[in-house]
This record gives C-alpha cells, sequence and structure tokens, in this order.
C-alpha cells in the first residue's frame, strides 16, 4: 500500500530504453488532465469550493503541483537558450495571466527547435526512416551556381508535419542517392514550390527522381492569385515576411549563419500549412464534370509533366549560337556590325571555354555588357581592355594578353561585308516549298458586251492561279456548265446618249441647232423627249417634321440640278421672247408656275415670287424692260435683310419679363432679330427660399 512518503517522491528518470514508454505515458496522463479541467470549469466551482471544504483543500493542492511542474519545465527550457529571457516564477491564477507572454514565447522556441540538421549517413538513415511513415513532405533546394560552371546543390530542406531536416548536400554528396525510397514513393506527395529546376538539379547531382509532384505554384496560377512565388503564399496564409536576400546568398559556407539557417527553414517548415489551404481552395472551385474548370486536375497534370522532365546538359554550339549558352539571343536585338559581330562571337567563345577549365560562371568570368564593349571598342591592348572589363575577374586578369590576341586577329582578318545580320545567320534553314503550279490563262478578244460561249470556256479556269487545286472552297473553280455571261472584275464607265446615235442623226442634229444665249442651258437635242418623264419622277414629297412648325428645306446642291431640269423645259420661242422682254403676263406666269413646281417647300415658292414681282415693279419703274426680262427667269435671288442684335437694349435675363408686343412695328419683309436670351426664363427653378434642408428626416420619402 502505497503512503504519503512515496507519493511525494519524485518519479524516477527515465533511461533511454524507458523513455519511449515514459513519453506515451506522461503524453496520456496530460490529455486526461486537461479533459478533467476542462470540465471543472464548466461547472460553478466557486459553489464547490463553498460548499465543500474537501474539494476545496484538494483543488488547491493539485493547482500548486501544476504550477509548481510548469515553473520547472519553463526554467529548464529557457536555461537552453540566450535568445529568450527567464520567465517569472507563477503563484496563482494572476500570474498566469499576466505572464501569459512569457510562456507563450518558450513554447514557440521549444517548437522551433524541432528541426535536425543532416550531415552524416547514421542521421540520414533516420530522416528516410522517418520519412517513409508520412503521407506528404515539403522540399526545397538551395542551389549554388554564382561561382561554378555548371552550379551544385547545397542543401536539400525537407519538412513533415512534426519535424523539419536541412540535409547538408555538400558533406553526402554520394550518400543523397537513398533519397529515392522517399521521393519515388508516388503514395507520398511531394510539395515543391517552382519546382522546375529542383527536378532537374536533383537529378544532375544526385540521381534523385521524383513521383508524386504537387508545385504550388501551379496552384497558385490557377486560383488566380496576383502574386506566383513563394513570399506572396507565405505573406497570405501565415503571415511571414521572408528575407529574400538570401536567395543569391553563397550556400557553400560552413557553419550556416543563424539567418540563412532560418531561411533555408522557413521555406519549407510553413509549405504543408499552404499546400492544405491551396487544395481545399481548388477542390471548392473546382468542376468535375467540366474538364475547363476542373482547376485540380489542371494542377496535377501541370505537376506530373514537370515531375518528367529530364536534365540534359546542352553542348556550346559556335557556329549558330542556339541554346540556353549560346550567343544567338544575346544580339538578336542588337544593331552590330559584321566586324562587331565577329567580335563579339570569338569572345563569346572564348569566355566560354575560360570558364570552364577555372569552374567559374560564365556571368562572373565576363558578364554581358562586358561582352558588347570590347565588341564595339575592339580594345587592342590590356590598359584598355582593363578598363572595358571593369569589375575584372581572376580570369580575365590572368589571361588578359590571350584576349588582346584574339581581339587583334579578328580585326587582322575581318568578316565579308555581305555577310547577313546575326539574325539572319543564326536562323535554322528554312524549308523548301515546292512552288505551286501557275495556271497561263490565255488572253482573248471578244465582245464584252455578248461574248460568245467557246470565248467565254477559254476564258474561265478550273483552278485557281494562286492556291491551285482547292476543292470545296468556291463554285467558280468547279467544272460544270459555261455561263453564257461573265461578270467583269474591272467596272466600266457610264455610257451617254451620243453611243447610240447614228451618223445620220448626227447630221440632222448640226442642221437643226438653234443659237441661244450663251447663260442659258443648252438644250441636249438628244435627250429632249425624256424631260417629261424626268420631271415626274424627281418630284419630291415634303412632310411636316414631327412636333413643330418648321418644313424640312432641301439642300441647295440637292436643289440646284431639280431648277436646271426645270429650265430646260422651257421652249426656245419663250427663251428668246423673255430676253427681248416682250413676253406677256400670262406666259411669264406659266414659266413661273413651271419653275414653282420643283421647289421642296411652299415657303420658298412664296419668297420667290413676292421677289420676282417686286424686282419687276423696280425694274419697270427705272424703265429697264430688258434688265426685267433676264431677272424673269428667277436665276438670281436677292440676299436676305438680317437685323443686328442690340446687346445694349435687351432687357435683363433673370428678373426681366418678355416683351410681347417687340416686333409689332417692324417692317415688311425684314427678318426677326436673333435673341440669344430668349429661352433662358424656360431653365428649370431653382429651390424656394421657403424650401430649406433640415436636418435629421428627409422629406424625399412621405409616409
Amino acid at each position: 500500500m502505497a503512503t504519503d512518503d512515496d507519493a511525494a517522491m519524485p518519479p524516477p528518470i527515465p533511461t533511454a530504453d524507458t523513455f519511449t514508454h515514459f513519453q506515451d505515458t506522461l503524453f496520456s496522463r496530460v490529455v486526461a488532465t486537461v479533459k478533467t479541467a476542462g470540465a471543472i470549469a464548466a461547472s460553478d466551482v466557486s459553489f464547490q469550493r463553498s460548499s465543500d471544504p474537501a474539494f476545496n483543500e484538494g483543488l488547491d493542492e493539485v493547482s500548486a503541483r501544476i504550477l509548481g511542474l510548469a515553473n520547472q519545465l519553463l526554467h529548464a527550457a529557457a536555461r537552453g537558450s540566450s535568445d529568450i529571457a527567464t520567465p517569472a516564477r507563477m503563484r496563482d491564477v494572476d500570474d498566469v495571466e499576466n505572464g501569459w507572454g512569457e510562456v507563450v514565447e518558450v513554447v514557440d522556441y521549444l517548437l522551433e527547435k524541432a528541426v535536425s540538421w543532416v550531415s552524416t549517413p547514421a542521421a540520414l538513415t533516420a530522416m528516410i526512416s522517418a520519412l517513409e511513415k508520412c503521407t506528404e513532405i515539403a522540399v526545397d533546394l538551395e542551389h549554388h551556381d554564382t561561382r561554378s560552371y555548371i552550379g551544385f546543390t547545397c542543401l536539400i530542406q525537407i519538412s513533415s508535419r512534426d519535424q523539419d531536416w536541412i540535409v547538408d548536400a555538400l558533406a553526402l554528396r554520394g550518400e543523397l542517392q537513398a533519397l529515392n525510397a522517399v521521393f519515388a514513393d508516388g503514395r507520398i506527395v511531394k510539395v515543391l514550390h517552382g519546382a522546375y529546376m529542383d527536378i532537374r538539379w536533383l537529378q544532375r547531382d544526385f540521381g534523385v527522381y521524383v513521383v508524386g509532384l504537387f508545385d504550388t505554384h501551379y496552384a497558385a496560377k490557377a486560383l488566380g492569385f496576383p502574386g506566383l512565388g513563394l513570399a506572396y503564399l507565405l505573406k497570405k496564409y501565415v503571415g511571414f515576411d521572408a528575407d529574400k536576400q538570401y536567395q543569391l546568398a553563397d550556400w557553400r559556407i560552413r557553419p550556416l549563419t543563424k539567418e540563412m539557417f532560418d531561411y533555408a527553414r522557413s521555406d519549407t517548415h510553413f509549405l504543408l500549412y499552404i499546400f492544405d489551404h491551396l487544395r481545399n481552395e481548388l477542390i471548392a472551385r473546382s468542376d468535375p464534370s467540366n474538364p475547363s474548370e476542373d482547376r485540380l486536375q489542371r494542377v496535377l497534370q501541370d505537376s506530373r509533366e514537370t515531375a518528367l522532365k529530364r536534365y540534359e546538359r546542352e553542348s556550346y554550339d559556335a557556329a549558330t549560337g542556339l541554346g540556353a549558352a549560346g550567343w544567338f539571343n544575346m544580339v538578336a536585338r542588337d544593331n552590330l556590325t559584321p566586324l562587331q559581330l565577329a567580335l563579339f562571337k570569338a569572345v563569346h567563345q572564348w569566355r566560354d571555354n575560360a570558364a570552364r577549365e577555372a569552374d567559374e560562371s560564365t556571368h562572373y568570368t565576363l558578364s554581358r555588357r562586358q561582352l558588347f564593349g570590347i565588341a564595339r571598342q575592339a580594345p587592342t591592348d590590356v590598359e584598355t581592355l582593363l578598363k572595358v572589363c571593369v569589375p575584372t575577374s581572376h580570369v580575365v586578369k590572368e589571361r588578359a594578353k590571350e584576349l588582346v590576341e584574339l581581339v587583334k586577329s579578328v580585326i587582322e582578318n575581318p568578316p565579308d561585308e555581305t555577310v547577313a545580320p546575326a539574325a539572319q545567320e543564326a536562323s535554322a534553314p528554312e524549308m523548301e516549298l515546292e512552288p505551286a503550279p501557275v495556271a497561263t490563262v490565255p488572253i482573248i478578244k471578244t465582245d464584252i458586251f455578248a461574248p460568245a460561249a467557246t470565248a467565254a470556256a477559254s476564258i474561265q479556269a478550273h483552278k485557281s492561279a494562286f492556291w491551285g487545286p482547292v476543292a470545296g472552297i468556291s463554285s467558280r473553280w468547279e467544272t460544270g456548265a459555261v455561263a453564257a455571261s461573265i461578270s467583269l472584275a474591272v467596272e466600266l464607265p457610264p455610257l451617254t446618249a451620243a453611243v447610240w446615235v447614228t451618223p445620220g442623226e448626227k447630221e440632222k442634229a448640226r442642221e437643226a441647232v438653234v443659237v441661244v444665249d450663251p447663260g442659258a442651258r443648252v438644250e441636249h437635242q438628244y435627250i429632249k423627249g425624256a424631260a417629261a418623264q424626268r420631271k415626274k419622277e424627281d418630284d419630291i414629297i415634303v412632310v411636316k417634321a414631327l412636333g413643330g412648325a418648321r418644313k424640312r428645306k432641301m439642300p441647295d446642291d440637292e436643289a440646284a440640278p431639280a431648277t436646271a431640269d426645270a429650265e430646260a423645259e422651257v421652249p426656245a420661242a419663250a427663251v428668246g421672247e423673255s430676253k427681248e422682254g416682250s413676253a406677256s403676263g400670262e406666259e411669264k406666269e406659266e414659266q413661273e408656275e413651271d419653275a414653282v413646281a420643283l421647289e421642296p417647300s411652299r415657303k420658298r415658292e412664296k419668297r420667290e415670287k413676292k421677289e420676282l414681282r417686286r424686282e419687276k415693279r423696280r425694274l419697270a419703274a427705272a424703265g429697264g424692260a430688258g434688265a426685267a426680262g433676264d431677272s424673269g427667269s428667277g436665276d438670281a435671288e436677292k440676299p436676305r435683310e438680317f437685323q443686328a442684335f442690340d446687346y445694349s437694349k435687351a432687357p435683363p435675363v433673370f428678373n426681366g419679363h418678355k416683351d410681347k408686343g417687340r416686333w409689332r412695328d417692324k417692317k415688311p419683309g425684314q427678318q426677326q432679330q436673333f435673341d440669344p436670351y430668349a429661352k433662358s426664363g424656360d431653365a428649370p427653378r431653382g429651390m424656394s427660399r421657403g424650401q430649406k434642408e433640415r436636418a435629421g428626416k428627409s422629406h424625399t420619402f412621405k409616409q
């Protein structure tokens, strides 16, 4: 039977063999304690304390033991790190509430310490054993190619739901092929972001292949996010700001700095959490019945195609310059002379060979700007070369004389000036297309108004002269009955009446010519008979515009032909009498009626009559009968009289009243004055002084 002394004794310290059992037992008891505390908190603890003294004493004793255990754990965790302060000892509920921030800081530190640095084969084996039990893992790589010709992988970051691993790829370069046990297992989902290059680096450096890839870059793209980078996803779902200044850091450094270590870990630490959110959004916004709207399937397909990519190193092609490391893409948009282009190609090839021998990156050896500087300036001495290549790499410094001699050799043997530009030299050979057969159509002279059937058959072709025998496009090239008429491609000029006149009719027309006034319109002898019929066809019906008293007026360019036709209807005898001034009043009235019949408006008809009578009276009074006869034709029109508006005598706009009798004393024939303020009083009135806006209730809607 256990005594009080046995209960007060601390539990034995677990050994390495019993630690797993001790951890499981402790975890189960902590869960039970939390459940009991939650059940007690739901009830009225204060009432139980006051009604049951034994319950009150037991609760205080258990609370003191829990606080003591929590203080020991917090102090032990804080002593292991210099980054966090040791929290104050908690004695009651108030201390727990006031010092909760310090407790959270220690707990976060303990969770962040769940990361392992893998640099030995034993640690690698333990990591692989733990990863084989997972259903999804997050993977990322840190690559270095700034000071290497090809580049190599320095770090591999792997995270599960419970732990993070950072693998030293430099120390375990020959051992990492064992990762295929996890990476090639299709039952384990590998979550990567932007895995296009990671897939190639794993194949090139370690012979590791990825099966079961989920690329979060494609997920962000399918969901239409404004940002597709990992930094955007970290900020969106976690609120974590990634410091991208270490993205191009020198990952060969050992040991890693704390900042570089935290950056490498953050790339995969939150990636599975982001994967959960992206997967849920893809499922919610996908329609499996509609392939075009199945976003999840699209992301899986894109990820599958990325995982199937194979690493293949492209060889350097100095002749064409094609490929990722070639010179073609660099000079395609620059206008270089043939000599400059030859220098650029020679120096570009020298850079590739020198960087390969020194195991340096081509950009570090000679940058793009330095390549174009050498091609344009063509330095022939070391001093000028070093001024162009600033900053200067150690490769250029050590082999400067060699590079200068190369430039001199290109200058001494210049290329042919007729060489095509680089874009034409490096273009892929064009396919030689077999020219389409051209159908020769014979030129046959025939009557265009009544072509014979044989002539039409010889002109018509059964296939296109440009496209060849293209079937099913147009019936023009199909074999069939030949039409009797051929549609002309060029429009003919309009035919006149003189075309149909015989030589005999022309002689009669010359004899019947009557000498008339040069100012009058000459009557065409061959279309005189059609005047009456055209008069009826040219009649214009004027319709009043809706909603107004004015009538539509015909433009002058439309009214002129009608007037000319009316003048042509006047007999020659009448024209002569009018010229002599001996026409009677009845004949003049008939001429006026014929001319007015074609006017588009009754108002214009009245005005013409008044002006004609006024002109006749004036000429009769002056004794100019001949002049009155000339004016009787109605060709001249008296200009309208307008009276300028006097702004100084105009009434006020806002408070003035309209003068209704203002035009009562106007002279006959005088146009009404234009008043710019005539309609100013018709504008809507503003709010009266009695209607003011009041605070509170609105008067817009009345109940």
